[in-house]
């Protein structure tokens, strides 16, 4: 009985996603979308805390881990497109990277990171830092499918909760298009 009183006097509240839901569904994607880049972040920290007491073992540099470490952490935050942003699903991010992470992913892990460093690297102006830039894009037809589920869901948690249950994050990944040229002007 308190329950349909609720649900009644609170119904636009329920119909518009202010109230009720799926929580799961909420927090995942606040936590996925709001939060990705920390949650990367964190998650490489952890990594390192792991990784790097076993250089010696590992037959490797702390400073080639690291380098290892900061691709792992830069790809993810460009791959990803964060649908809450209706303008992030159109553009096209740029990477730097020394170790080829979407190949050794492609490649589905098996071998150790080092054999996709990049053997052509340039440093950035300024930063000292040295990669490859690479672009990464959704193609039209996948940015038209997104928006398309955008928009009949809606751009809310709650709406992209909805969205995203008979969807796999792979539909929401901009792929390695190509290597940035020299010539060409990175649009970020």
């Amino acid at each position: 009985e308190e329950l349909i009183e609720f649900m009644t006097g609170h119904m636009d509240d329920i119909l518009q996603g202010r109230a009720g839901g799926n929580l799961l569904q909420k927090y995942s994607v606040k936590l996925w979308f709001k939060h990705r880049d920390s949650l990367i972040e964190y998650a490489v920290a952890v990594a390192r805390t792991k990784i790097l007491p076993r250089a010696d073992s590992l037959s490797m540099k702390p400073g080639e881990i690291e380098e290892q470490l900061q691709s792992i952490e830069n790809y993810p935050k460009a791959v990803f497109v964060n649908v809450l942003d209706p303008y992030d699903i159109r553009q096209q991010r740029v990477v730097r990277m020394r170790y080829n992470v979407a190949a050794w992913k492609a490649e589905n892990f098996r071998s150790r990171l080092d054999t996709f460093c990049d053997p052509v690297w340039t440093a950035q102006p300024g930063s000292g830092r040295c990669g490859r830039d690479y672009v990464l894009t959704m193609n039209h037809d996948q940015m038209r499918y997104v928006e398309d589920k955008v928009q009949a869901f809606g751009n809310t948690p709650q709406g992209i909760g909805k969205m995203l249950t008979p969807m796999f994050l792979k539909d929401l990944r901009r792929d390695v298009c190509h290597e940035l040229r020299s010539d060409e002007k990175a649009v970020k």
